[in-house]
């Protein structure tokens, strides 16, 4: 008798989870996570993107501030010949330097060394800091010191210098008079992305800190040109940056494999191209973001758009060209009405009336 209960009460104690069933609760946790990881990730990007556009308005109203104790926004940047190369050459105080007082960022404003280039030793301080307002939190694979926004220089793919159709350009200041087309149909301020090899920091007034409305947003080509992609592969970058001889292995075209190491001269600046093309640091490039599908844009009215990968490009050169004239092509969504024949007069209708005899 007790023996049979013992035996009950036991296998009532054995309950729990066979094989079959612990595998199955395993692959349902997964599915879950499956299901899960794309919102929250959706989630982590929707909050990235409302930062980076509170970055923008922020950008607006220090903008705003300096205009009205300036009468003028900051010059683009500064230096005493044009146009523009983005290496580290020249003096190159560009349009952020002059924000900063404005974006609560005075202290670092009081350390900047305006007799010398961004670039002297005395500005290295100030020049590798990271500056919060001015990064975009989506921004990766980045330099720490660069900026995620730029001023808009020009409407096409052009040398940064004075003659330029933007709000920022070379050593001449824009003022709101200065705005025809008006501060709501005109683009002062938008996302850019550069490669950390060619990045100069946010306080260089080169591409690091200006670009155009020549490439469509987050166009392969809006980033860097072409040439960027050397027939010379450095096996140290650091090399480069500090001029020393490096070892370099040629690409063979056929194969695109490398071919034998060799020994070459010390290369110019990572500014340069491998083929030493004079032209390459005059390319500035377009509008980009790690937004997918398209980045924020801020116009001089204050307003923050996020414009889309297809946004057409006609328009993005109209909003970036500040005294165009032209009707802005985003306001023609409704069709001009076709102009209607007059009604004819009391005469003429009870002429069409009157029988023919």
């Amino acid at each position: 008798m007790n023996d049979s209960y013992n035996s009950n009460l036991f296998n009532r104690l054995r309950i729990g989870f066979t094989l079959v069933e612990l595998l199955v609760v395993i692959a349902i946790i997964g599915v879950l996570i499956g299901i899960a990881l794309p919102a929250v990730q959706a989630m982590r990007e929707l909050a990235r993107r409302s930062n980076c556009q509170q970055n923008m308005i922020q950008i607006g109203f220090g903008l705003a501030a300096y205009h009205g104790r300036q009468l003028h926004y900051p010059i683009g940047t500064l230096n005493p010949t044009g146009p523009i190369k983005s290496e580290p050459q020249g003096y190159h105080h560009n349009w952020i330097a002059g924000l900063l007082p404005h974006i609560d960022a005075q202290i670092i404003a009081n350390n900047i060394d305006t007799q010398k280039s961004v670039y002297a030793t005395e500005n290295d301080t100030v020049r590798f800091l990271t500056l919060p307002p001015m990064r975009c939190p989506s921004a990766v694979n980045v330099e720490s010191y660069s900026t995620s926004y730029a001023g808009i220089h020009h409407s096409s793919e052009s040398p940064i210098d004075e003659g330029n159709d933007g709000v920022f350009v070379l050593n001449r200041p824009t003022s709101n008079d200065d705005v025809t087309d008006g501060l709501s149909y005109t683009m002062f301020v938008a996302e850019k992305i550069s490669s950390p090899k060619f990045e100069l920091g946010w306080i260089s007034g080169t591409r690091s800190s200006l670009r155009n409305a020549g490439h469509a947003i987050n166009s392969l080509t809006g980033n860097l040109p072409l040439r960027e992609r050397p027939t010379l592969v450095a096996e140290d970058d650091w090399g480069m940056m500090m001029g020393e001889e490096d070892e370099f292995r040629e690409i063979d075209e056929a194969t695109g494999e490398p071919e034998a190491v060799a020994k070459v001269d010390p290369p110019k600046p990572p500014t340069a191209d491998a083929s030493g093309d004079p032209n390459f640091p005059l390319f500035v490039g377009g509008i980009q973001s790690n937004h997918p599908g398209g980045a924020y844009t801020l116009t001089g009215g204050g307003e923050v758009v996020f414009r889309s990968d297809s946004t057409d490009l006609v328009v993005l050169k109209q909003m970036a060209n500040k005294a165009d004239g032209e009707l802005p092509d985003e306001l023609r969504g409704i069709p001009t009405p076709t102009r209607s024949e007059p009604a004819p007069s009391v005469e003429e209708s009870q002429a069409d009336a009157t029988p023919q005899s």
